[in-house]
């Protein structure tokens, strides 16, 4: 009877580290995105795979795990970005940049082995494979620093998300409400910060360089599918 108590604790200890490693900050150490302006591209609609129910946040945080135990590699992408899926609301979009037929066909190999190991499910008749477009023909600006910048805004508003997600939402409320946010919460993502001083202006200044651009990131981290 008095081992009892030592069995609990085993229980919760391990209970408890299991918790702790869920809880692990995200690893986009290896993500070095550089897509260019003649880039294909490839989209996927997904859901964790196994869940009849879930939310597109939930869909999120699923998929940012699944890549940071990657440390945020995706095989032949040269960048990619989230946001929410039109065609099914729980899932999430992701867009990959890839630099030729070879790359692609790399991106749709990992794709289609996470669906068959039924690590996620791929939203039916709505993928778009190996297409090639003028993304600032609607966005306006220059065509690589847009690129670019969708390429990171993914980490940094998921790490940032992860450190304080109510802190994370607010702040995009008000970028929605003023124009403006407190950019030092980036300051709170370790990706964000491993850039280069210029690399993390030129996002800053990306992300208010019009509104066609900033609702990309305000769609993303409030779970918006708006203009």
């Amino acid at each position: 009877m008095k081992k009892a108590p030592a069995i609990s604790f085993i229980i919760l200890l391990t209970m408890s580290l299991a918790i702790g490693c869920h809880a692990q900050d995200y690893d986009f150490s290896q993500y070095k995105p550089d897509p260019r302006e003649t880039d294909l591209y490839l989209v996927y609609h997904v859901k964790p795979s196994g869940r009849d129910r879930t939310t597109f946040q939930e869909s999120v945080d699923f998929i940012a795990d699944l890549l940071s135990g990657h440390k945020g590699v995706v095989p032949g992408a040269s960048g990619y970005y989230l946001n929410r899926s039109k065609f099914s609301p729980d899932g999430a979009r992701i867009t990959i940049f890839a630099r030729n037929q070879d790359s692609a066909q790399e991106v749709a190999a990992w794709m289609t082995a996470l669906s068959g190991s039924r690590k996620i499910r791929i939203v039916p008749y709505v993928s778009e494979l190996n297409g090639q477009s003028v993304m600032t023909k609607h966005y306006e600006g220059d065509e690589k620093s847009f690129r670019r910048y969708l390429s990171l805004y993914t980490p940094v508003i998921l790490e940032c998300m992860q450190h304080d997600e109510e802190k994370t939402r607010d702040a995009f409320k008000s970028l929605i409400d003023s124009g403006g946010m407190d950019i030092e919460l980036f300051e709170k993502s370790s990706y964000f910060m491993s850039l280069g001083y210029e690399e993390r202006s030129a996002f800053i200044r990306s992300l208010f360089f019009n509104r066609k651009w900033m609702h990309m990131a305000i769609n993303f981290a409030l779970g918006y599918d708006e203009d």
